[in-house]
């Protein structure tokens, strides 16, 4: 994880990255990256791409991330690379959210 945010800050230098919607995107790689029910696991430079059209779509750093939803939408496609994948990750942010459970803690 510290080699990880060592090349998010050398590589996302003018992006804010100390914030609750961003630190929540880089767990979320990370729980995506272990669930095996995903066609493919996104690399290290889907997270960079996927951050930076965050920050495209005027992410509020500040506000949690499943408060954002539209932004989640837009930027799906930088890390996503299938729709069945785009798909279960919708799903499983929808069956959170019905269960009580932070978005923050799924895609």
């Amino acid at each position: 994880m510290a080699a990880l945010q060592a090349i998010l800050g050398e590589r996302l230098k003018r992006l804010r990255l100390d914030g609750r919607a961003m630190k929540e995107a880089v767990l979320m790689f990370f729980e995506i990256r272990e669930d095996k029910g995903f066609s493919r696991s996104p690399s290290t430079s889907e997270l960079l791409d996927w951050l930076r059209a965050l920050a495209a779509e005027k992410l509020d750093v500040d506000r949690p991330l499943g408060q954002q939803p539209g932004a989640l939408r837009a930027a799906a496609g930088a890390l996503f690379k299938t729709r069945e994948d785009i798909d279960r990750a919708r799903a499983l942010r929808s069956s959170a959210a019905q269960a009580g459970v932070p978005s923050s803690s799924v895609n």
